[in-house]
């Protein structure tokens, strides 16, 4: 069974969401609970649904090292999403990920085993050969603050 895979590589130290099932506790379920939750998982793909309550996060507020906790932009949020909407995701990128062919090599976003550090090397070096060869050099970077919270989430989803 495909999802008794993607089970198996969840790692028990992730934290549940507000519905307070951990992954230590899918891991654990008999076979014929597995077997149920399959079947909603395949009702939800037959009915493109996913699950409102899998969207909800329980969000904590830890304190950046040496800022001062008056402020609100000193307090880093992590999001606490529920663990059956989370494997439900993996269960969907398992299927997608041999078949997204087209992402070029230099998209680093939402990619296993790429981060924000690894594009800031890629566009030094980038620039630095581009200097060296004498060339110009230009560089737009716009860092928009909070930019998917004031997006209309419902209208995205029908632009195609």
């Amino acid at each position: 069974m495909e999802m008794l895979d993607v089970i198996k590589h969840l790692k028990n130290n992730k934290a549940p969401g507000k519905d307070g099932i951990s992954h230590k506790i899918i891991k654990n379920l008999p076979l014929k609970m597995l077997i149920r939750l399959q079947g909603v998982y395949k009702k939800c793909l037959e009915m493109c649904y996913f699950p409102k309550a899998w969207k909800h996060a329980h969000i904590i507020l830890f304190e950046k090292p040496g800022a001062e906790s008056i402020m609100p932009q000193n307090f880093r949020p992590i999001s606490l999403l529920p663990c059956l909407g989370k494997l439900f995701e993996r269960l969907i990128k398992t299927r997608l990920t041999p078949h997204i062919k087209f992402i070029p090599h230099f998209q680093f976003g939402f990619r296993e085993k790429r981060s924000t550090t690894q594009q800031l090397l890629r566009a030094i070096e980038y620039t630095a050969a581009a200097l060296e060869k004498k060339k110009s050099v230009a560089l737009l970077s716009v860092d928009i603050q909070a930019a998917f919270d004031t997006v209309y989430h419902n209208g995205l989803i029908y632009i195609k």
